[in-house]
């Protein structure tokens, strides 16, 4: 939690922001409904959601920026170093499949349009994919900006390959099974189902059993909202 006093010592270092607020949750909300939170109080025209453990480059706004002005973009995402996302995206337009709400910038009116993330379906991760995949299905288009660069935290081994923590493989795993069954893929969970099942990892038994447990039901919610973003 942050005191008053450090909020007021931000407010004088960083004088050129026209005010920076702090808003606590009091209760680890996740992802998706963190952001939906700060995003129903949203004033801008523009909204950037960003993780606190990013450093950003000092043109990364204004790259970022120019990648939201071009025809069709409806939101933008930066580079991530020193591990990015292994995604295509084209080298000459920079449109991809989805962004990342490490950082990630669009309008506030779009967040408005597509009612927010999917804080029902996604705790942690994945529901900036599908956030995506709503605006694209609305006709807009998802910019990678490789020339916006953030550096985003991330503890690495000896030969650079990323240690995820417990937690960042808890969440994935279970955003990994409700990704593809939102967009009616029920073949692919349940092939991931089966290989998690057959798995020695605690994460992935932990990630099927509980998929198991709850059991889904609300495809036919899915399907009704993703034909209508459609139209």
């Amino acid at each position: 939690m942050l005191d008053p006093t450090a909020l007021r010592d931000l407010r004088r270092r960083f004088v050129n922001i026209a005010n920076i607020e702090y808003t606590f949750f009091q209760q680890n909300l996740g992802s998706a409904a963190g952001h939906n939170r700060l995003l129903a109080n949203a004033e801008s025209d523009l909204v950037m959601t960003a993780n606190p453990d990013i450093l950003v480059a000092p043109r990364m706004y204004l790259e970022l920026i120019e990648a939201l002005s071009r025809p069709g973009a409806g939101l933008a995402e930066a580079r991530q170093l020193p591990v990015e996302h292994p995604k295509f995206y084209d080298p000459r337009t920079g449109e991809t499949s989805w962004g990342s709400t490490a950082c990630l910038i669009g309008s506030t009116e779009l967040f408005r349009q597509l009612e927010g993330f999917d804080a029902d379906t996604f705790f942690l991760y994945c529901d900036d994919v599908d956030f995506c995949w709503r605006a694209q299905l609305a006709g807009l288009k998802v910019i990678h900006q490789p020339s916006a660069v953030v550096f985003h935290d991330k503890r690495l081994k000896n030969d650079g390959g990323w240690m995820p923590s417990a937690a960042e493989k808890q969440y994935s795993a279970e955003a990994g099974l409700l990704l593809p069954y939102k967009y009616s893929r029920e073949d692919l969970t349940e092939k991931y189902l089966d290989f998690f099942r057959s798995s020695s990892e605690e994460h992935l038994i932990k990630a099927a059993h509980d998929s198991d447990r709850q059991g889904a039901c609300r495809r036919p919610v899915y399907r009704r909202r993703l034909r209508a973003l459609a139209l």
